[in-house]
């Protein structure tokens, strides 16, 4: 078992998750066949502490990693940005401050946990992954970071920050972490890109039948019945190690050329399906 010295209250409510996932899977398998791929791999590491690398195109896509966790009787922890709801916390989420929210809290402009800096929240939030590692759970990251349709870049900035961030988490717990690397593919576009032009925050602020008839009419005619059995794959890749013992650099290069080398399981165009 891994060992971190610092330990933090874990938020997440194991019964509540199991109730909210259970729920939520309801209308999930009603509405979407999902296609599982590589579960071989998962079942292989089910009572060891893994970091699932995801590309991130929708919010399903947290769906989609906790049903294969669930098909493992397993339950993850989910790296989240700041400005998603706290509660959030309760079913598996560590909140942390990524660009501009990092900036928007260091100024004061994001009302989140002011008694501690952005700085000291991440360095606390990535102390509770280490420490979810260490006692053999599941975690799942985006390294892109935001939602994007586009191939992450190993070398942006903000995803070589994050991998930075996870190396260090693999040196505070001392063993070598099993990173898997995960591709989700949606057959129909994401629900995002069809509710671009729908906003709830209208409907809220003037609730009336006309206001929700004109937010419905801005959603492309035939967009949700497209949504109706859609098909979503979730390939997932063989797992690899970073040796923690070589130096920072050398860890980061072939954290990258892994996941370059393991690209195809995260990312697919549309028109290759």
């Amino acid at each position: 078992m891994f060992m971190v010295t610092e330990q933090y209250p874990d938020r997440k409510n194991k019964l509540l998750t199991s109730l909210v996932l259970k729920l939520l899977a309801l209308p999930w398998d009603s509405i979407y066949d999902v296609k599982y791929k590589g579960l071989t791999h998962l079942d292989r590491l089910r009572h060891d502490g893994i970091v699932l690398l995801a590309n991130h195109q929708s919010l399903l896509d947290i769906g989609v990693c906790g049903k294969a966790l669930m098909k493992q009787e397993r339950q993850g922890h989910y790296v989240m940005r700041s400005s998603l709801p706290a509660w959030l916390e309760l079913i598996g989420g560590i909140s942390i401050n990524r660009g501009k929210e990092y900036k928007a809290t260091k100024k004061g402009n994001i009302n989140q946990q002011k008694s501690i800096g952005p700085r000291e929240k991440n360095k606390i939030a990535y102390q509770r992954v280490a420490q979810s590692l260490s006692q053999n759970q599941p975690v799942v990251m985006y390294p892109s970071g935001t939602r994007t349709q586009r191939k992450t870049n190993l070398t942006d900035r903000s995803v070589e920050g994050t991998l930075r961030n996870i190396l260090t988490v693999q040196g505070q717990i001392g063993s070598p972490v099993p990173f898997v690397p995960v591709k989700i593919t949606y057959e129909a576009p994401v629900v995002e890109e069809l509710l671009e032009g729908f906003s709830f925050r209208n409907i809220i602020r003037d609730f009336s039948i006309k206001t929700i008839s004109n937010q419905f009419k801005n959603i492309p005619k035939g967009a949700l019945r497209q949504q109706f059995r859609a098909k979503i794959y979730m390939d997932i890749g063989r797992p690899f190690t970073i040796d923690e013992t070589l130096e920072p650099g050398d860890q980061l290069r072939l954290f990258q050329e892994n996941l370059e080398a393991h690209i195809s399981t995260m990312y697919l165009p549309k028109d290759n399906l």
